[in-house]
């Protein structure tokens, strides 16, 4: 149907697990480089969930400029493909980091936010359906029709 899936690395923590979920159960196992290089083949495309997975919040301007250039050069090293899309850990989408993030020359940001991107939308601010592993394709399909149904203006007899 001309979807394509876009996957955010964490890639400090490729082919490790996902320490940062540790209060929910056990860590979750990460895909490792062959993996996703696999899968960018088949075409999935990847971008940076950041090197380290901290609270952007947190850290200062300089290490966020470092974790967000080392994710992107990891990427597009690995992968032969530019890396242009980010998404920040736990949904922080302050001011100072998407302004970072377009410094760094991401274009695209998604954010926590659930919903559709509108024409004018801010790029590097885009808001998402969100996928997770337990839902069936009948509740996603539901979930769009459901947020289309809600938040489309366009008539079709126009």
């Amino acid at each position: 149907h001309d979807f394509i899936a876009e996957v955010f690395i964490v890639t400090d923590h490729v082919g490790g697990a996902a320490q940062w979920d540790a209060g929910f159960g056990t860590p979750a196992p990460l895909m490792g480089w062959d993996e996703i290089q696999a899968l960018g083949s088949a075409g999935i495309r990847f971008g940076s969930h950041m090197a380290s997975h901290s609270h952007m919040n947190a850290l200062s301007s300089r290490a966020i400029v470092r974790e967000a250039v080392r994710s992107r050069a990891l990427l597009e090293r690995a992968l032969g493909t530019p890396c242009i899309s980010i998404a920040a850990p736990f949904g922080e989408t302050s001011d100072r980091f998407v302004s970072i993030a377009g410094r760094c020359g991401y274009e695209i940001g998604v954010t926590a936010e659930p919903g559709f991107a509108r024409l004018g939308s801010d790029p590097l601010r885009l808001p998402r359906i969100e996928v997770v592993g337990h839902g069936s394709l009948e509740q996603f399909a539901n979930a769009v029709r459901e947020d289309a149904g809600r938040r489309c203006d366009v008539r079709a007899d126009r």
